[in-house]
């Protein structure tokens, strides 16, 4: 792509772009667009991101200029890259003004979602590292659910703060960016719905009836699983009358991934303890129904397509692979799973 004709209709994840941005700020916004699109790639596939940021890790461009600054540049975009440059934050800056709940102002929808992405991976790490640090023998003591249950509460919040200060300046917030909020906070209770789900398998062991499983684990474990069902579920249904696959937008495409990993992963679980915590069965069948809606959806558009690598060729085979898992080793499939 080349910087010096790039157009700001290029970047069409902003709301309210001026159409005269200077070269500098073309420049910024081409790099956070590949910030943005291996953050994404990163979520879905679980594979390790090489863009992090962390203590001893900071990127150095700054975050895409708040748009009404434009208005004060001259007309031919001369004073465009030191004003703007004053006007934004540094990415690890902007970061610690959300961990204290400062308002930024005139956050617009493109920055959003910079934020927010990095929000979700910073979520992701801490339920990896809970995943493979947390002992089992420790998440079967009762106050463990009383831990879990603050980290949830802490981690929402800081979510819900979140969308309150991009919604204060940034009515026109898209509903890509509402479906990934809503992802963020299903990544946290998967982590914990896995590691419980090790403990009830342990349990399971040396009583197959279950009865030795401790009533505030079974009950943390069923709210969770409802609460993460309920949402995929709402949100999967509307994302996949979006189009066909082949031709949906890349963000798009990859929510379709997550939700789906998220239908499965929970699904499983279903498969795995519904007799024994006496789930709601139709829950589970609504589950299902969905994945073999998709299924038969991206069938029937693979004939449409003749490249092996496609889409939907890909699709098929993962699917296909997950749903044997399903219904032959439920205990295999993991969200943090790499699916594609």
């Amino acid at each position: 792509m080349n910087i010096e004709s790039s157009t700001a209709q290029d970047h069409t994840i902003d709301d309210n772009l001026d159409p005269d941005l200077p070269l500098a700020e073309e420049k910024r916004r081409l790099f956070w667009d590949i910030y943005l699109g291996e953050k994404w790639y990163s979520l879905i596939t679980g594979l390790p991101s090489s863009l992090s940021v962390d203590s001893e890790t900071l990127i150095y461009t700054v975050l895409p200029s708040p748009t009404s600054f434009f208005s004060l540049n001259s007309s031919d975009g001369t004073e465009g890259a030191d004003s703007s440059s004053i006007a934004s934050l540094y990415l690890h800056e902007a970061m610690e003004k959300l961990e204290s709940n400062d308002v930024m102002i005139d956050l617009n929808s493109y920055t959003s979602s910079i934020l927010l992405l990095t929000m979700t991976e910073k979520i992701v790490k801490w339920c990896k590292v809970f995943l493979n640090t947390a002992k089992l023998e420790d998440i079967s003591l009762p106050e463990a659910i009383t831990n879990m249950q603050s980290k949830i509460d802490d981690i929402s919040n800081k979510v819900s703060r979140f969308e309150s200060n991009v919604l204060y300046f940034d009515m026109d917030t898209g509903p890509l960016l509402r479906l990934l909020i809503s992802m963020t906070k299903n990544v946290l209770y998967h982590s914990m719905l896995i590691k419980l789900s090790c403990v009830f398998e342990n349990n399971l062991k040396t009583d197959p009836t279950g009865s030795n499983i401790d009533e505030q684990h079974r009950m943390f474990f069923t709210n969770c699983l409802y609460l993460v069902s309920g949402t995929t579920s709402e949100v999967f249904s509307q994302i996949i009358e979006t189009g066909p696959v082949e031709e949906v937008g890349f963000e798009v495409y990859m929510a379709q991934i997550n939700c789906l990993k998220s239908l499965y992963q929970c699904a499983a679980f279903f498969k795995q303890f519904g007799s024994i915590l006496v789930l709601d069965r139709s829950i589970e069948s609504r589950l299902n129904a969905l994945i073999a809606r998709y299924l038969q959806q991206v069938n029937e558009q693979n004939p449409h397509t003749k490249k092996s690598n496609s889409r939907c060729a890909r699709l098929m085979k993962v699917m296909i692979h997950w749903s044997e898992m399903l219904r032959s080793q439920p205990g295999l499939i993991s969200f943090f799973d790499t699916f594609i």
